[in-house]
């Protein structure tokens, strides 16, 4: 019963996901392989000036590519490029103001607003979003976080409640 769930929660997520990859397309976004999306804002207007990298995250963000604030005391919007590199993860309620430029290897934290380019393998965060680590480190910190925090390693047992010794890292068990 578990495998045959699991099958049809996944074709569901496959069939959501090409879906949301024809709009794309027909928004004129450019994006590469192995793109997972959750829930994500793209810009209605200019969605061609958008350009995702490869084996990219984005979860609950909103990625836009024009500012029409200028039109309330001018004749005219601002349009930007929005270059998202390879590797990247861009978190819950991110925002990506137009002419960003998002370095390969970047993890964009809950809540930012990215208002200038970021470098490469770097962790950025905050309201105006900024460098608060390299990936290394990050990398380094959460290596030793699961030495002491329950890991799971089976969504299914977490959905089903149960807990036993396989929800701990080596080092608690």
């Amino acid at each position: 019963m578990k495998k045959i769930r699991k099958y049809f929660h996944k074709l569901r997520y496959n069939l959501w996901l090409a879906n949301q990859k024809k709009r794309l397309r027909k928004l004129g976004i450019n994006y590469g392989q192995n793109l997972q999306l959750y829930n994500v804002n793209f810009d209605q207007l200019a969605g061609n000036l958008i350009t995702i990298g490869d084996n990219c995250i984005l979860t609950n963000c909103s990625i836009l590519a024009h500012d029409d604030s200028p039109r309330m005391y001018f004749s005219y919007r601002r349009l930007g490029k929005v270059i998202i590199g390879n590797n990247c993860f861009i978190g819950l309620g991110a925002v990506i103001l137009p002419g960003v430029t998002i370095g390969d290897n970047v993890i964009v934290g809950a809540g930012s607003i990215v208002t200038h380019d970021i470098p490469a393998n770097t962790v950025i965060a905050g309201n105006p979003a900024k460098v608060i680590m390299t990936v290394k480190d990050y990398v380094n910190k959460i290596q030793t976080e699961l030495n002491f925090v329950p890991i799971v390693d089976n969504i299914d047992n977490l959905i089903d409640k149960k807990i036993d010794k396989r929800f701990y890292s080596k080092a608690n068990v």
